[in-house]
């Protein structure tokens, strides 16, 4: 229905979809296909809600409003810090692959809330879902999405006042694992966001 341009009819069909399984990554899987299209749409404050849910299915959580998410960032930034300051940026560059199907759903649904929360001017939420982005980089390896994970980083970085070498080193990280992964999507996302 998507695709022939049936849009309302094909919105219902998404909670008849999650019914119909009780798999988890089927269901998170399906919510992801639903935010996305919003977001091909344009339809930015609709996909949160259901990102949100999506993150809820996999035990996860992610502030519900920006006010929220201010009062968590300064947290969320230590925590983030403390995980960086274990390994220098050239062991980030090794570290092991991220395997387990949850945490690269994880990954994904952090990535789209980055639109979701950008596009309509949650700026606390975006710095928030940077820092959730490393987080699950840094406790569960490496995958297409990790060098969004530091570039969006940069972001937070900036917002809590780090100096500029500082955040411009975070910046050359999210680089360098971009041009060493064959994903040229993402590797033109951080050329774009870190120029």
């Amino acid at each position: 229905d998507y695709l022939s341009g049936n849009l309302a009819e094909a919105e219902l069909l998404y909670p008849e979809a999650i019914a119909a399984t009780d798999d988890v990554v089927s269901r998170v899987t399906i919510c992801l296909v639903q935010a996305e299209q919003y977001l091909i749409q344009g339809r930015f404050a609709d996909s949160f809600p259901v990102l949100l849910f999506a993150l809820q299915l996999l035990g996860a959580s992610f502030p519900s409003s920006d006010e929220e998410a201010g009062q968590q960032f300064p947290h969320e930034f230590e925590q983030t810090e403390q995980l960086l300051a274990r390994q220098s940026h050239a062991a980030l560059l090794k570290a092991p692959e991220m395997l387990q199907p949850e945490h690269l759903l994880e990954m994904r649904i952090y990535f789209a809330l980055s639109f979701a929360t950008y596009q309509t001017g949650q700026f606390r939420s975006f710095v928030v879902d940077a820092c959730k982005l490393v987080q699950t980089t840094l406790k569960h390896g490496q995958c297409d999405i990790s060098s969004i994970a530091y570039v969006a980083y940069v972001t937070a970085m900036s917002a809590m006042g780090k100096p500029y070498p500082l955040c411009y080193q975070m910046g050359r990280l999210a680089q360098a694992l971009s041009e060493q992964r064959d994903n040229k999507y993402f590797r033109l996302t951080v050329y774009q966001y870190f120029a």
